[in-house]
């Protein structure tokens, strides 16, 4: 899938490799985790990284304050997309560069769509599924679409599987307005 930034993926694979040959891919991957946590979670820290107007040694400082118990490759990474004036793609290149570390590891991560939060159980089910089908670890990464009323949308690459009752009226629609002639009346009424 293309990125709409590419420069996001230049320097997700840089620090994803920085890791690998520091022989800490699998500690950056977690302090990648915890680091886009506290971003989400702490709005202010990551609108002063990205501000314009705070000047680069102010945010190197908060940078080194925050980051201190992390790996020197996350913090020296840190500190070059802030010199870099990048701060604005940070979320999305940690974000990517984990992907890229859990790919590494043989791990697939998959989008996981649904109407409404799926509890634990659920969600467990549907990654082992998954997993035994892939024959591969399966990280999901849930998000709520409204708009599928109900049922599962799973992205995993280029594979999409679509379980929803969005899909199932779309299609629906298709099938009668093929066979109709038609794709926006049926029987006198819009769908």
């Amino acid at each position: 899938m293309p990125r709409e930034n590419p420069v996001v993926g230049l320097y997700a694979g840089v620090l994803a490799e920085a890791a690998k040959e520091a022989g800490a891919s699998e500690a950056v991957e977690q302090e990648l985790g915890v680091l886009l946590d506290l971003l989400g979670r702490v709005p202010a820290f990551q609108r002063l990284m990205q501000s314009p107007r705070v000047p680069i040694a102010a945010k190197r400082a908060a940078a080194d304050r925050a980051l201190a118990g992390f790996s020197p490759v996350v913090r020296g990474f840190f500190r070059v997309v802030l010199s870099r004036r990048r701060a604005m793609d940070l979320m999305e290149i940690l974000d990517e560069a984990e992907d890229d570390l859990e790919r590494a590891r043989g791990v697939v991560v998959a989008s996981l769509e649904t109407a409404a939060p799926l509890s634990t159980d659920a969600s467990d089910a549907l990654r082992k599924a998954l997993e035994r089908r892939l024959g591969r670890p399966v990280i999901f990464e849930p998000r709520t679409v409204s708009a599928l009323v109900a049922g599962v949308r799973i992205r995993c690459g280029d594979t999409l599987v679509e379980q929803t009752v969005a899909r199932s009226v779309s299609d629906l629609k298709e099938a009668c307005g093929r066979k109709l002639g038609t794709q926006d009346v049926i029987h006198g009424a819009a769908i």
